[in-house]
């Protein structure tokens, strides 16, 4: 994807508003680290941005009338010369190629694979940005039924997540309570 940013000019401006990862980390639950992966192996740089930093950027390089916010996919059709997504408005578009960039119930994803409801996969999962920078290096702590990381992303600060199994959740509850 990045080479292709370049190729369209938007690699800078995408550059800009994040940082430049040198490596991904992993690390034990007693801080020993586990491996340690470069990330400098291509000739585009690994960039980690907040999601609407990210359309910032792409959204500067389109002229205005080309972007129509609060639409509603409703379904879409592919014929040999593109595919036409039709949205609630009864408003349509054509192109060559239709990303589904709709979400977790996606009705792209719906109409094209039609694989059902997403399926819980038995753990729970919290995220969120803080303020504080945590410099260069994407990080992933491994713990017993656990995994927290960090991403830095630019001047908003950094993202970061907490994964816990259910079996993990539950040895915590008192006898008797469910998890949510």
């Amino acid at each position: 994807a990045f080479m292709e940013l370049k190729h369209l000019g938007l690699m800078r401006p995408i550059v800009d508003r994040g940082t430049v990862i040198t490596a991904a980390v992993t690390y034990d639950s007693r801080g020993n680290r586990l491996g340690r992966m470069p990330t400098n192996l291509a000739d585009v740089p690994s960039v980690c941005l907040h999601r609407a930093d990210l359309q910032q950027a792409l959204f500067t390089a389109l002229s205005p009338d080309c972007v129509h916010l609060g639409e509603q996919l409703v379904d879409f059709h592919q014929t040999g010369q593109g595919v036409t997504a039709h949205f609630a408005s009864g408003r349509t578009a054509s192109g060559d190629a239709l990303i589904g960039a709709d979400g977790l119930r996606s009705r792209v994803r719906a109409q094209l694979l039609a694989d059902g409801e997403p399926v819980y996969r038995g753990y729970q999962c919290w995220r969120g940005v803080c303020e504080q920078r945590s410099g260069e290096e994407l990080t992933e702590t491994f713990g017993l039924g656990v995994r927290v990381g960090l991403v830095p992303i630019g001047s908003r600060g950094t993202a970061w997540w907490c994964t816990a199994n259910e079996d993990e959740l539950a040895k915590d509850e008192p006898e008797g309570a469910k998890s949510k």
